[in-house]
């Protein structure tokens, strides 16, 4: 993926299990997650290994898709089946951030934006390259074209 975006010279991957991730203790000052808590269903134990490895000050983005809009509708982009998606409410997430000992210093809810971005890209009839086209196949798989378009037709009906 780093190639495809020639970023591959700046970046540095360390593959680990999210709940033991090997760094020390108050190292990390920034970190982020986009859109990796709904596939994880043990989010309060990666959530506690967040804080552990942050430094007091520190920042966590966290980004995710709620179930605050209703049950889902499958194929997500994410996940074909219910057993592969791990949404909550957005209360419920918050807690579990409490639980895990951060303190929240904001919550926003980009649905609006994330349609809206849907709906001008449909009118501008803009069609992905094909590096992104590549990447998205690679990370989820060759029909999350398909799963997207289903997602967003479903928000927008809501």
């Amino acid at each position: 993926m780093s190639a495809l975006c020639q970023l591959d010279d700046l970046l540095t991957f360390i593959e680990a299990d999210a709940k033991e991730v090997p760094f020390g203790n108050d190292v990390v000052f920034h970190a982020c997650s986009f859109c990796v808590g709904i596939n994880l269903p043990e989010k309060l134990a990666v959530l506690r290994e967040c804080a552990r490895f942050a430094r007091p000050g520190g920042r966590l983005i966290w980004t995710e898709v709620t179930q605050d809009a209703g049950d889902p509708y499958y194929p997500l982009p994410w996940s074909t089946t219910p057993d592969g998606s791990h949404i909550e409410t957005r209360e419920a997430l918050i807690k579990q951030f409490g639980k895990a000992g951060f303190a929240i210093l904001s919550v926003e809810d980009e649905t609006g934006a994330h349609l809206e971005l849907v709906r001008q890209i449909k009118q501008s009839g803009r069609v992905p390259e094909l590096p992104q086209v590549q990447l998205n196949a690679a990370v989820l798989g060759p029909d999350f074209p398909e799963r997207r378009q289903i997602t967003s037709r479903v928000l927008e009906m809501r």
